[in-house]
């Protein structure tokens, strides 16, 4: 005690010599005039709020007396002036800022702030970025801070635009994504540690230097010097936790896990005996003698105590004039195992009089005022989720602080109502080594997730429970009031399917719930309104729906160049590139979207129909519109989460075959948002003989006539006939109608959503009618935007062995992905062994260049983008004069130049071309007459197209080729007189290319010589230049950055999947060849 007060006193006089210093103690009472040592202020709210109103000479100074500092007004504090926060304690563990997981510590503004913090922990902040500290000003000092368990994007222990920032003496510990970052500024890390965080340090466009601190780094033109003035910036983070530098690092080493470092302190052998079984109540130890805070539940034990305890069994957790024959230097430990009936939320209340305590519940710290304090009473109140699946473990540590009389009591009850009762038990032998497996929850939940998994969400109803009258009409007993009471309110029809994962290959919905929406009080929820129907229908919270109903009989139609391309480019509208993990037009993006749609009823439908004629496939839809909703916040189902919990293994392979199998049991993606109604839908293929003669919207408004006479007569088989008189428009007359059908093949209408049998009632007059007025109440989704499940799965979750569950469940779905397109076998220029080496966000380039100018080598290239430099090692095969080229970069930005180095004589190639096959995009580049060994990217000719034949026979005779360029908006006809095997033409803008027309016109007069006429070829390639536009053309693939002065080029390719040549005969028709984008 009396080193305690000389502390204070030389750091009062410390800092009284030049600066001004105020108070500031939670457990102060003061109202008014407050600051000073006899009348600290009670928060830090008050503290700054109040000194922001007094401009001073020199900086103040807030001194704060130790405690745990939380609630309302210890968080979200935003600092504009300069000031000093020095902790009193020299203990940094004694005085804690706990943000609650609620909202973010400190902000500190203003270009010309100073502003430092000393001696303090600060945990459980949660903010976007700069969780517990976010500084944008001049100069921040951090010394002897302690940053635990902090959440945000960006910096969650720190984001720190400051123009200089110094970190002393701090730890950094299981903070989640970056826990430091910097921008803009200069750094100094002193004697600083990491550990358990996902990233320590990301610096971007900063210098920060590093004396004496390890930790990993990610750097964006940013330099961090070591004390050898060496650049670190690169550098893995701490894997283990003993370094084995000669000095034992707090919070992080120990005598059991770093015997190197640390030093072994003697312990007395565990009291817990067997006669402890079938004792009642709680077990009550008491000591004379004032026991060390315990780390976690089971570190401050009686073993660490130098005399044995006096044991005592208690029915209740109540504690009165504890060891009142004794000084302060007393200590007990209350322990016991309850059982809850009912699972749900149950708040505890604890009662200290004279005493300082820490609670723990299965592990986790529930309440902890543990400081050497003269506390007198203290009352505090916290709600955790409980199981009645198996008992929980509570234990609470505590100290005697003076001579006074000392209580303790421990209360509880189920949810935030009615009154508190004493917690009763039955003892239970404890284990004394407590692990996960033991079927006990007694770690933090998703540290175990098979002894927890029903601690992590709580388990409600699947509906709204009903509201009671208002008390201000009185007590209600009779029937009346009773039925009142118990009204319900229906939930949104539909939303059950946001609860459930969605198979990959065919977006059929799985059986079992990924999702709980559920209704756990009569308060929270929402309420949509249905006019129509004359109800009011509840949504759950972290849902958002509306109600929008729409219902008309106008179609819409799309055509594209093949069944798989269809599903593609639905996925593509469903985000699901972008929801890939971040990997937007990735290699996990591609195989994802690849994958997407590809068994789906309506690509099936659309391949069978498409085998019966040559000609592009068409989708025509008819919606009806009821709701939308979307997903805010995901809570995870009890039974998944306990599928997961139970995928262990003996080793990590075994893991990920269970985990595969979860996937395929649960799916892989999920609805984050959806319109919810009914459709109808119909896969159309047209002659391209018949629809070569006929313009775009000739088609499309045939299409959708046939549509509407199908519709309308119910659901007829694949070729039945339909009656056309008095169906037609002012437009299209029967005989062309009668044409359009006889040229084309069509699916039967594919109903979704409305009361099943509806539509094809043969009794009803006006089946869609009917159907369409059953929809709001058997709604399904017809338009959905869709997220991947693994990326909504907390980071924190982990298995019994260790294993992230996230990082589990993305290494399964991204192999389950790579067998699936290897299955497909959709590659043309990929292998196996290529497609399992690749990583999650490469993007896989074809490199093409003249074999004879450009020699075998390996060489250093540089790819400048619009936003950087990036380097990678680069090989060329002589052999083939092309190669498959691997890289982890962000094509959106487009690639400007080339470079190579490390190369012994200079770059011969004339040309080098460059295919994305990931997204179609491509590149054209020439040497720079400027820079040797350097080639730039020659800008494509607006509107032109490319064509290159490869693999063609050799005909002996002169012919005039007629090709026609069939895109999603257009036909282009173009006639070429004399055949090469590669073509140029500036043509009009056609939409995306879906096929090719050829018709061959001999100067053969016998017939039999026309028959004898055959054109081969291996493959065709079709490279199609934007016209100049803006970033929003349809022209520019999506997410993809336009850069006019750059251009902008795709390629489109097809080949045969079956054999190695493709044939075209003599004919007076059109030879039909879909295509589609190369690489796929």
């Amino acid at each position: 005690m009396n080193g305690y007060i000389i502390f204070v006193i030389l750091l009062y006089l410390s800092v009284s010599l030049s600066q001004q210093q105020f108070s500031l103690d939670w457990g102060s009472t003061c109202k008014s005039g407050c600051g000073s040592f006899n009348k600290p202020f009670s928060s830090f709210e008050e503290a700054i709020s109040e000194l922001s109103l007094t401009k001073f000479d020199k900086t103040p100074v807030l001194l704060v007396n130790k405690g745990v500092y939380f609630g309302e007004n210890n968080k979200a504090i935003i600092i504009n002036f300069s000031i000093d926060i020095i902790a009193i304690s020299s203990n940094r563990d004694e005085t804690v800022i706990d943000c609650e997981d609620i909202d973010f510590g400190f902000k500190v503004l203003g270009s010309f702030t100073k502003f430092s913090i000393q001696g303090v922990t600060i945990k459980n902040c949660i903010a976007p970025r700069g969780a517990a500290l976010l500084t944008e000003n001049y100069f921040t000092k951090i010394d002897n801070v302690v940053f635990r368990g902090n959440k945000a994007r960006q910096g969650s222990a720190i984001f720190s635009s400051s123009s200089n920032i110094l970190i002393k003496d701090s730890y950094f510990l299981n903070n989640s994504n970056d826990a430091v970052e910097m921008e803009n500024g200069f750094g100094q890390v002193i004697k600083s540690f990491f550990y358990g965080n996902e990233k320590d340090i990301v610096c971007t466009n900063s210098s920060v230097s590093n004396i004496n601190s390890e930790f990993g780094s990610t750097c964006t033109y940013c330099t961090i010097l070591n004390e050898n003035r060496d650049n670190i910036c690169q550098s893995r983070k701490r894997q283990d936790l003993c370094n084995s530098n000669g000095e034992c690092d707090e919070y992080i080493e120990d005598y059991q896990n770093c015997p190197s470092d640390c030093q072994y302190y003697d312990q007395v052998e565990a009291l817990i005996e067997a006669s402890d079984i079938g004792h009642p109540g709680w077990k009550l130890q008491s000591f004379k003698e004032s026991l060390p805070k315990p780390i976690n539940s089971t570190s401050s034990s009686p073993t660490a105590a130098e005399t044995l305890p006096q044991v005592d069994y208690l029915e209740y957790a109540k504690v009165s004039n504890f060891m009142g024959q004794h000084s302060s230097q007393v200590s007990g430990i209350l322990s016991s195992f309850i059982q809850v009936t009912k699972s749900g939320d149950y708040s505890f209340r604890l009662k200290q009089k004279n005493l300082i305590a820490i609670m723990f519940v299965n592990s986790r710290v529930l309440f902890d005022n543990f400081f050497e304090e003269n506390v007198k009473q203290v009352t505090q109140e916290r709600r955790i989720l409980l199981s009645n699946s198996q008992p929980h473990h509570i234990i609470i540590h505590f100290n005697g602080v003076n001579d006074m009389e000392r209580d303790l009591e421990l209360e509880f009850r189920y949810g935030d109502h009615g009154p508190y009762t004493l917690v009763p038990s039955i003892f239970i032998t404890i284990a004394p080594n407590m692990s996960c497996g033991d079927d006990i929850c007694n770690e933090d939940p998703t540290s175990c997730l098979i002894d927890c998994y029903d601690h992590i969400e709580k388990d409600c109803p699947a509906q709204s429970p009903p509201a009671d009258i208002q008390s201000y009409y009185g007590p209600i007993r009779d029937t009346l009031g009773a039925l009142l009471n118990n009204q319900y309110i229906f939930s949104l029809p539909g939303l059950n399917y946001l609860s459930h994962g969605m198979n990959i290959q065919t977006h059929e919905i799985s059986p079992s719930p990924v999702f709980s929406i559920t209704y756990c009080d009569n308060t929270s929820f929402s309420l949509v309104h249905s006019p129509s129907r004359g109800l009011a229908y509840s949504v759950p919270p972290g849902i958002y729906a509306q109600m929008s109903p729409k219902c008309t009989m106008d179609t819409t139609t799309k055509t594209y160049s093949t069944s798989s391309q269809m599903a593609y480019e639905s996925s593509l509208e469903m985000d699901l590139d972008v929801s890939a993990s971040g990997s937007v037009g990735g290699w996990l993006g591609h195989l994802s979207v690849s994958a997407s749609l590809s068994l789906s009823e309506s690509t099936q439908k659309a391949g069978e129909t498409q085998g019966k004629k040559d000609g592009s496939i068409s989708k025509t839809e008819l919606k009806c519109q009821v709701s939308k909703a979307h997903v805010e916040e995901p809570k995870f189902h009890t039974k998944f989460i306990q599928d997961i919990g139970n995928s262990n293994g003996v080793d990590k392979a075994s893991i990920l075959t269970k985990f595969r199998k979860l996937i395929q049991k649960y799916g892989s993606i999920y609805f984050k948002s959806i319109t919810l109604g009914g459709k109808l839908e119909q896969m159309s293929v047209v002659e391209h003989s018949f629809s070569s003669s006929k313009s775009s919207s000739e088609v499309e408004r045939s299409m959708e006539m046939s549509f509407a006479v199908q519709a309308s007569s119910k659901i007829l088989p694949v070729g039945g006939s339909v009656s056309l008189s008095g169906s037609m428009d002012s437009k299209t007359s029967s005989t062309e109608q009668n044409q359009f059908e006889n040229n084309s093949s069509r699916s039967t209408l594919t109903v979704y959503g409305g009361e099943p049998g509806s539509y094809g009632d043969e009794k009803e007059p006006n089946s869609f009618a009917k159907w369409a007025s059953t929809v709001d109440q058997i709604p399904y989704p017809i338009d959905y935007q869709v997220g991947f499940i693994a990326d909504v799965i907390p980071k924190e979750w982990i298995l019994k062995n260790g294993f992230n569950v996230q990082e589990l469940w993305r290494e399964a779905e991204f192999q389950l992905y790579k067998d699936l397109f290897i299955a497909a076998k959709t590659s043309k220029y990929l292998d196996e062994p290529m497609i399992h080496n690749m990583g999650r966000n490469h993007t896989v380039y074809l490199v093409e260049y003249d074999k004879q100018s450009c020699q075998f080598t390996t060489f250093k290239l540089e790819v400048e983008s619009p936003t950087g430099l990036f380097h990678y090692n680069f090989t060329l095969s002589q052999s083939t004069g092309a190669t498959i080229l691997p890289l982890e970069y962000d094509d959106r930005k487009g690639i400007k130049s080339l470079s190579f180095s490390e190369y012994y004589s200079p770059f011969t190639c004339q040309t080098i071309k460059m295919f994305n096959l990931v997204t179609s995009r491509s590149y054209h580049f020439v040497p720079d007459p400027t820079v040797p060994n350097k080639y730039i990217l020659k800008q494509p000719e607006p509107n032109s197209v490319i064509v290159e034949f490869q693999g063609t026979n050799n005909v002996n005779t002169e012919f005039i080729t007629e090709i026609q360029f069939i895109g999603t908006t257009g036909v282009v006809k173009k006639i070429v007189l004399n055949f090469s095997e590669k073509l140029s033409f500036v043509i009009d803008y056609f939409g995306d290319l879906v096929g090719l027309s050829f018709t061959f016109i001999t100067n053969y007069e016998n017939q039999n010589l026309k028959k004898d006429f055959i054109f081969t070829f291996s493959s065709i390639r079709v490279t199609q230049a934007c016209p100049y536009a803006e970033k929003s053309s349809p022209c520019i693939l999506k997410n993809m950055d336009f850069i006019p002065s750059d251009g902008f080029a795709k390629t489109f390719e097809v080949w045969s999947r079956e054999s190695d040549k493709i044939t075209l005969t003599y004919s007076n028709k059109p030879h039909w060849v879909s295509i589609t984008p190369i690489g796929r």
